[in-house]
């Protein structure tokens, strides 16, 4: 069993206001990085490459890290190589 990574408070969100749309971010609940698309009220709409897209509230989700950041292009990339495949 692994230990659980410990993020500062800091890193968190206090406001869903501070969450731009574009905003790479993290849901602790799904353990899925994607991008805020919107925050409406307590509630962010988060995407994913493969269009993927769900609701989450404000307080469940963490800035990307820098890794998360990668990892999220390198699907994005994946997900554009598939799609061309299928065409």
């Amino acid at each position: 069993m692994s230990a659980a990574r410990q993020v500062p408070a800091a890193a968190y969100f206090r406001s869903p206001f501070h969450i731009r749309p574009g905003t790479v971010v993290f849901d602790r609940d799904k353990e899925m990085v994607g991008v805020a698309r919107q925050a409406v009220g307590q509630v962010v709409t988060v995407d994913r490459p493969s269009g993927l897209a769900w609701e989450v509230p404000y307080r469940r989700l963490r800035p990307g890290t820098t890794r998360e950041v990668h990892q999220l292009r390198a699907l994005a990339r994946l997900h554009r190589i598939r799609r061309r495949g299928l065409t």
